[in-house]
């Protein structure tokens, strides 16, 4: 039999070549990084290539978002700062047709990483650089990166009693320890202290209802790769792309803050609520079974309402698509995990099993419940089969017998997150609010901040002269746990303040705004 000759050039570096040159733990790890940054600056790399918004655009978007929670893992699991900051920079590149300047230099920088890790990482078996790499182990011997589920614990933003306490010895003010009444400077508008307000905690209110591990029932059959049905369904995989289930995973992906908001009511953390066993992945993803302990990395596809299909796969394919549901291989795959959507009640008992929401905690925590949700349009719009639609009065019919039998939705009250509320001396509001929920992980794809023209140059030597005859307001104290988009708000004020002030023509060097650079 023939040997395949792995590390041949290595091979002559420790020996006399004629032994395949086996990797230490140290190489073996900077590999599996390496290989993985390589993927994600070539998923850039052919997105900016494409041309058209077709299949290969979408596939290779859809291979960025592997690529990306790939290396999103890594940077969880490492803590490797070279990780995170490809991941950061895949997150301010717009991964859309016609970006093909950006993208491409977005995967410039990402290579420009990857060599610099290569270079300054420290081969030496047992060194520091290999020893922080060792939870890659179990990924690197064909298993899977697994990280530990997350729930909240103790969550200020949920816990009245949390929520009163400070938060910090560096806290302005004092706290009243279950008051809820935080003594601090209000400002106003302009961000200057107002006298007479004060700053109220307003303690968080517990979603209702029992916490779920799953919102759909479990099946007893294995769930594939969302690849494995595009073989043969290439052009409902090509409809896929463009239908708006798609996407469904991306705002868990992207710590989209009301999802976030979402997901830390009904009790999960946001930082896994895109996990394949979460109870969100349910309705807004499809998760290979031998994956549910990692990020989803498809929306609703196939598997998500046919049903898990790696014991039917092969039988279903058996007969003539002329013999209907008679085919033997459709028979056969009923009796193997796969749901019969040709009958209408069954069809629509899986579309209301995310479509109409009856869960008490979800709904508690802000869930859409789909109350309004209009199941002949969406049967429209979903319609990726040749036989025709039915008659819009059978479908409303039987959605609603399938509504009833689900049940109401339950009335239940609203939770919310802990925040704060800003009182005048006379005790009337001035103005309330819940605190952002807030998602620690590191988050991906697309831009958080829009790409930037280049700056013009400034005429720093007018600008500290222009400064320095400015009686410019000192910034006024931030009580600790500010909502980020206050201090924001803040410093957006005193960057106008000082635009105005100092006047556009100084700040752009003498040019006015219009002026070309």
């Amino acid at each position: 039999t023939e040997k395949i000759r792995h590390n041949f050039l290595q091979s002559f570096l420790t020996g006399d070549g004629s032994q395949n040159d086996v990797p230490d733990d140290a190489r073996k790890r900077r590999m599996y990084v390496v290989g993985r940054a390589l993927d994600l600056e070539h998923s850039l790399r052919g997105l900016a290539q494409a041309g058209e918004s077709g299949v290969f655009f979408k596939a290779m978007q859809r291979r960025l978002r592997s690529a990306v929670s790939e290396m999103r893992l890594i940077a969880r699991a490492t803590d490797l700062d070279v990780a995170q900051q490809m991941v950061d920079i895949t997150r301010q590149v717009d991964a859309r047709l016609g970006n093909g300047a950006a993208l491409t230099d977005a995967a410039r920088r990402i290579g420009e990483l990857n060599q610099g890790f290569i270079a300054a990482f420290d081969l030496t078996p047992g060194s520091a650089s290999s020893r922080a790499l060792a939870p890659l182990d179990p990924a690197i011997a064909g298993g899977t990166l697994d990280l530990p589920p997350e729930d909240l614990a103790d969550d200020p933003a949920t816990d009245p009693d949390a929520a009163a306490e400070p938060t910090g010895s560096g806290a302005t003010g004092s706290r009243a320890t279950g008051s809820g009444i935080a003594p601090t400077r209000a400002e106003g508008p302009s961000g200057a202290a107002v006298a007479g307000r004060r700053v109220e905690t307003v303690p968080g209110v517990e979603a209702e209802g029992e916490k779920r591990s799953h919102i759909r029932p479990r099946s007893d059959f294995e769930t594939l790769a969302a690849s494995a049905c595009q073989k043969c369904h290439g052009e409902q995989n090509a409809w896929w792309f463009d239908d708006p289930h798609y996407a469904s995973v991306e705002p868990f992906l992207d710590g989209d803050p009301k999802v976030s908001q979402i997901a830390r009511l009904y009790g999960l953390s946001p930082s896994n609520m895109a996990r394949g066993d979460s109870v969100c992945m349910d309705c807004h993803g499809t998760v290979a079974t031998a994956r549910r302990s990692r990020e989803a990395q498809d929306g609703v596809s196939c598997q998500s309402c046919h049903g898990p299909g790696a014991a039917y796969l092969e039988p279903h394919q058996e007969g003539e698509l002329s013999q209907g549901r008679a085919r033997p291989g459709y028979q056969a795959a009923l009796k193997l995990g796969m749901r019969d959507l040709q009958e209408l009640t069954t069809r629509l008992e899986n579309c209301a099993s995310c479509h109409y929401v009856t869960d008490p905690r979800l709904v508690s925590s802000g869930h859409p419940t789909g109350v309004d949700f209009d199941i002949v349009a969406g049967m429209a719009k979903v319609r990726h089969w040749q036989d025709p639609l039915d008659e819009a009065g059978a479908l409303k019919a039987a959605y609603t017998a399938v509504q009833q039998s689900r049940g109401p939705i339950p009335t239940v009250r609203r939770a919310r997150l802990a925040g704060r509320r800003v009182v005048d001396a006379s005790g009337q509001v001035v103005s309330e609010g819940e605190e952002p929920a807030v998602d620690a992980r590191p988050r991906r794809l697309r831009a958080a901040v829009p790409l930037q023209r280049a700056p013009r140059p400034v005429d720093r030597r007018s600008l500290d002269e222009s400064a320095s005859e400015l009686d410019v307001p000192e910034l006024p104290e931030v009580p600790e746990g500010t909502a980020v988009e206050e201090i924001l708000r803040l410093v957006k004020e005193r960057i106008e303040w000082l635009y105005n002030a100092l006047g556009p023509q100084r700040v752009h060097g003498g040019r006015q705004e219009g002026d070309g650079p």
